[in-house]
């Protein structure tokens, strides 16, 4: 991972013919400016390649996809969506659920 301190835009160098002259001491607002909004990118990208919950309220998944769901009762379980009943139902069909919310499921451990 780059270091947050890395050059930061025109102000941190300048070219003169084929070489590239780096300011070793930009103005230290610069600097923390540059460092904020290089973290701020950072958690960006680590959010989008997160996998988040979703709300039921928000979408659903496709039909029949097992996913895991959160249940009001707030435990963890998997389970997938039956769009022709319009309900949630374990995988294992052991019942209906009440779920609020749901994520695709996670690539399985290999070593």
């Amino acid at each position: 991972m780059d270091r947050l301190t890395e050059p930061f835009g025109p102000s941190h160098f300048r070219v003169c013919g084929n070489k590239t002259v780096y300011n070793r001491k930009p103005q230290k607002i610069n600097r923390v400016s540059y460092a904020l909004a290089k973290l701020f990118r950072l958690e960006e990208d680590q959010e989008s390649q997160s996998v988040r919950w979703i709300p039921v309220a928000e979408r659903l998944p496709e039909g029949g996809e097992e996913v895991q769901v959160t249940v009001r009762r707030g435990y963890v379980d998997i389970g997938y969506y039956d769009e022709s009943r319009e309900e949630w139902w374990a995988s294992d069909d052991s019942g209906i659920m009440d779920v609020i919310a749901w994520k695709p499921m996670s690539e399985p451990y290999r070593p």
